[in-house]
Formats: C-alpha cells, sequence, structure tokens
C-alpha cells in the first residue's frame, strides 16, 4: 500500500482515469494534482495546478461577491473531478460555498491529459446554477447537484 503526501491541505475529492493509471485528486484550497499510478507502490506527481479557487468567478464576473454569503464560515469550495470516458480530458466543478440560497456559479476547468498524465493548456467555462457539492457522474459528462437546503437535486450536462 502506498501513502500519497504533498499535498497543500486535505483531500475532498479523488477520481481514476478510465484505465487506472492515472488517479486525479482535489484539495480544499483549490489544488488539482494528478499521479501516475504505474507502479502503484510508488505514485509519482505527474502535474500540479494551483489557484482554481481565484479562478471560479461569482455570477457577476468578478472573484468577489456583489450579495450577501451564504455562509461566511463555509469552506471555500465544494469540487467534482473526473476523466472523460476515454481518459483524455481532466474535468473539475467547482462550486463556491460562499454563494447565497438565490445563486450560485459552477465554474467547470477541462485539462487534455496525456497518457503520462501531464496536463495541457486548461479552459474555463462556467454555469449560473445554485447547487451543492457537485457530482460528476462516472463514464459520464454530467453533474448532479441539489440547492443547499433542498432535498432536490438537477442533472446538468458539461459542456
Amino acid at each position: 500500500m502506498a501513502t500519497i503526501g504533498g499535498a497543500d491541505g486535505f483531500i475532498q475529492a479523488f477520481a481514476f482515469s478510465p484505465r487506472g493509471n492515472l488517479l486525479a485528486a482535489m484539495t480544499y484550497h483549490g489544488t488539482v494534482l494528478v499521479y501516475s499510478l504505474a507502479d502503484p507502490a510508488r505514485p509519482a506527481r505527474t502535474a500540479t495546478v494551483r489557484g482554481l479557487l481565484t479562478r471560479a468567478l461569482y455570477p457577476n464576473g468578478t472573484p468577489q461577491p456583489t450579495e450577501t454569503p451564504l455562509c461566511a464560515t463555509c469552506g471555500p469550495a465544494n469540487y467534482a473531478v473526473a476523466f472523460a470516458p476515454d481518459g483524455h480530458v481532466l474535468t473539475v466543478v467547482v462550486d463556491r460555498g460562499e454563494m447565497s440560497a438565490s445563486s450560485g456559479r459552477d465554474t467547470i476547468f477541462d485539462w487534455p491529459v496525456t497518457s503520462a498524465g501531464t496536463l495541457g493548456a486548461g479552459t474555463a467555462t462556467a454555469r449560473d446554477v445554485p447547487d451543492h457539492q457537485p457530482f460528476i457522474a462516472p463514464g459520464d459528462r454530467t453533474v448532479l447537484g441539489g440547492p443547499p437546503g433542498s432535498h432536490a437535486w438537477h442533472a446538468w450536462p458539461l459542456p
């Protein structure tokens, strides 16, 4: 059994690539880590992307809210992470935890992934959706989430 260390905070989300040769992790503070599992006893970090929270925007397109936050003491964000079914794209959904109950924004980050686990230039898109704790369906490009304080959930396709 291997222990993977060196993250800048606790890991909030994980995803294995479809072939099982890569592991992606998302830290509490907004850092994406990718590891090669070619030697499962010695996972090797192949990519690090820091600063996703500073690139995840509010509904007005700024990094600061224009309304009173729903929870001033909430953690910085909720995350979902998944590889595309073919393993060639890594997707992270960032749901800002400070949003109000009436609005929200999920920022969707995508990076092309090589078979060795390195990441190419990423893209970011946003979707206005009041949800909490997004989840990306395995083997699919569908995100599930529900509004805070609700027993409902909704599904939406990734771009």
